[in-house]
């Protein structure tokens, strides 16, 4: 397991293989440009399906030679553009006039400076990518800088988009297999966002264009820095054992911090005083999250003999049973959706925790880490949830949790075998610009919301609790955030209404293209 801010690959080849593979007597030609200006790009990388690859000269220009006749697929890369997605050419005789047109990629900079004007040097500058799927909005690292000692920076290779930019931490993280090392000695800060905010709701987000640079300055408030000192045990060769200093759900944990990996005896510097977690995550020898956490509070003083031990999380607990069954199926059909039927909890960060099968209706989910999770459901229709809770949590009505300290209450899944179906189409006119996604929300906010996209005109909802809803449509471009809470009372109060009836199929056409909500 490792954790790193990670540049995307710089280039990607299409798998389309060519018809022969013998030396012919065709040639492929042409010319890689600037997609924003049409210069031409020199030293770009083009290769062909094949594996041949050739590199542009100063025109621009590239030449193949030797070719049989064939389909081959032609991609071009190069460090500060975007991935080509390549292009397909059907090769029956000799050609030179290919053009692939790279789109040139964005950048950050500014500069750091304390409270009187004096520039900060080594703090760790990161920029997240705000981005939608799934109705849930994540911010992902797309890079990251240190200051010089001018207190400058710049992230550069950034794809267009809009971006949280915040000095994040000081430079120098955790050592791989390093004895501890000397400690720098500076003041600290709190994590902030460019325009000072502390929180993620109230930052501001830049706007990066194509080839664009964008400026993000800080101004940051020093205070005195201290130590945490402590053992972590149950290491192991293959555990990779990462340090993370979290004083909220937002903090990347970018404290400086040294690990040395044989007596497992760690120092995280330059902490500010506060109330924090702290969490070491490393892998098990199954490539399984191993796990320890522990709530630290710095006040004034150093922090000394913290212990911690590797171990591979909690487990999650619950039931899951079919509500009226004996009318809706038969035992055995019953049984048979229960173990089809699973519930699963997914991190922002990507990490996705799934309940074993409902054998006699108990479920588990094992080896949880602590952390924030948006909890859903995996149906065989025509089940769906009539209800989900976990002590007194409504797991429908906040299907996020945050698990900290331990497991939750044991969770209980009720659900119905009498959902419906809704069978629809859009208007021819609303797909002439391509695909559209389709996202039906409850106007009583009861049942979580729920997408499909498509592409000829025709979509479908299976397993829905009988009730009112909303019916809203997208083109796949836009990014509707349909699942948080503000969200989700406009689009329960506006869009197309249909009613959803126990068991019943419901024919409906949606005209127009829903305005997105701000």
């Amino acid at each position: 397991m490792r954790f790193a801010l990670i540049l995307a690959a710089p280039f990607l080849l299409l798998p389309v293989a060519p018809a022969q593979t013998a030396a012919g007597e065709f040639s492929l030609a042409g010319t890689i440009v600037n997609r924003l200006n049409g210069t031409p790009v020199r030293n770009a990388r083009v290769q062909l399906s094949t594996g041949d690859q050739v590199e542009s000269d100063a025109a621009g220009a590239f030449h193949f030679s030797h070719l049989a006749a064939g389909q081959y697929a032609v991609a071009a890369a190069k460090a500060g553009f975007e991935e080509d997605e390549g292009v397909a050419v059907d090769l029956h005789a000799s050609r030179a006039d290919l053009v692939i047109r790279l789109t040139p990629l964005a950048s950050v900079r500014g500069r750091i400076t304390d409270a009187e004007g004096e520039p900060v040097d080594g703090v760790t500058v990161v920029a997240l990518r705000s981005q939608v799927a799934d109705g849930w909005r994540s911010y992902e690292p797309a890079g990251s800088a240190v200051t010089d000692d001018r207190g400058q920076y710049r992230i550069p290779w950034l794809t267009a988009g809009r971006y949280l930019v915040q000095a994040a931490g000081y430079n120098e993280h955790t050592f791989a297999g390093e004895s501890i090392a000397t400690p720098r000695s500076h003041d600290t800060f709190a994590p902030v966002y460019f325009n000072g905010s502390r929180d993620r709701e109230s930052a501001l987000l830049l706007r990066l264009t194509p080839g664009g640079e964008a400026r993000a300055d800080f101004s940051l408030t020093l205070q005195a820095g201290h130590r945490i000192m402590g053992h972590l045990s149950n290491i192991k060769p293959h555990t990779q054992p990462m340090l993370q200093l979290l004083s909220g759900d937002e903090d990347l944990g970018l404290n400086r911090s040294s690990l040395d990996f044989f007596t497992g005896d760690f120092t995280i510097d330059n902490v500010a005083d506060g109330a924090y977690r702290l969490r070491v995550i490393g892998a098990g020898a199954d490539d399984q999250p191993l796990v320890a956490e522990q709530g630290i509070q710095v006040d004034g003083r150093d922090v000394k003999g913290i212990s911690l031990a590797l171990g591979p999380g909690f487990t999650v607990t619950g039931t899951m049973r079919i509500d009226g069954s004996d009318e809706q199926a038969g035992e055995e059909s019953a049984h048979q959706a229960l173990q089809e039927s699973s519930m699963q909890l997914s991190s922002p960060e990507g990490m996705t925790f799934r309940s074993t099968p409902a054998v006699d209706g108990a479920f588990q989910i094992q080896r949880v880490i602590p952390g924030r999770y948006r909890v859903g459901f995996a149906l065989a229709a025509p089940l769906y949830v009539s209800s989900a809770t976990s002590g007194d949590i409504d797991l429908l009505a906040d299907p996020e949790l945050a698990l900290r300290s331990g497991p939750p209450p044991e969770m209980e899944v009720v659900l119905r075998a009498d959902g419906g179906l809704i069978e629809g189409t859009m208007a021819p006119e609303t797909m002439r610009d391509g695909a559209v996604c389709i996202v039906l929300v409850a106007e009583s906010l009861r049942q979580p919301p729920q997408a499909t996209c498509m592409e000829d005109g025709s979509f479908g909802f299976a397993g829905i609790a009988p009730g009112s809803y909303r019916l809203h449509a997208w083109k796949t471009s836009a990014e509707v955030e349909y699942n948080a809470r503000r969200v989700l009372s406009t689009l329960a109060a506006s869009g197309t209404q249909v009613e959803v009836r126990p068991g019943a199929s419901t024919k409906v056409q949606l005209q127009t293209l829903s305005e997105e909500p701000q």
